[in-house]
This record gives structure tokens, sequence and C-alpha cells, in this order.
């Protein structure tokens, strides 16, 4: 006797599935949303300092790291790096 073959799932098993995939997905997004906003101010720091000549490192304990061939700064959190950033976008003009 041959084992029944399962065939290819319809669309009702691929819906149930679907459906319990999302369980929880409010409160991800809430917390993904913060974390992708506070992301992307890092990702542009990054972007606009290279611009500079800098570049931006985060460190594994907290705070950043800002380099140049002749300078390095130690910036505690983001605020830090966005003001030493805005300082040289001025110097700079």
């Amino acid at each position: 006797m041959t084992p029944a073959k399962a065939g290819p799932p319809n669309d009702e098993t691929l819906a149930v599935g679907a459906a319990q995939g999302f369980r929880g997905q409010a409160e991800t997004n809430t917390n993904q949303s913060s974390s992708d906003d506070s992301r992307k101010e890092v990702d542009t720091a990054t972007a606009r300092l290279a611009l500079l000549g800098f570049s931006l490192h985060e460190l594994a304990g907290g705070g950043f790291l800002i380099a140049r061939y002749d300078r390095v700064l130690h910036a505690p959190d983001l605020r830090s790096v966005q003001a030493f950033q805005r300082r040289m976008e001025e110097t700079r003009a």
C-alpha cells in the first residue's frame, strides 16, 4: 500500500497559515517603527558625516565614535553626533 501524497496547499490552508502569522503584529510594529526611525536617523547622520569626510561607528556599549584621519571623537548619544555634524556643516559652508 502506498502512502497518500499530500497535494499542494489550497487557498484555505494558505489563508489560515497567514492569519496565524499576524498575531502580535500590532505590538511588534509599534516597537519596530521606533527602532526603524532611530535607525534612519543613524543612517542619515552616517551619510552626512561621510560627505564631510568623517566615519560614524556605533559602539557595542552604547554611544558612537566619529573618526577622520586627523581626529577621533566619542559621542555618548545620537543627539551629540547630530550636534557635531551641524557644527562641521556650518564651518564648511
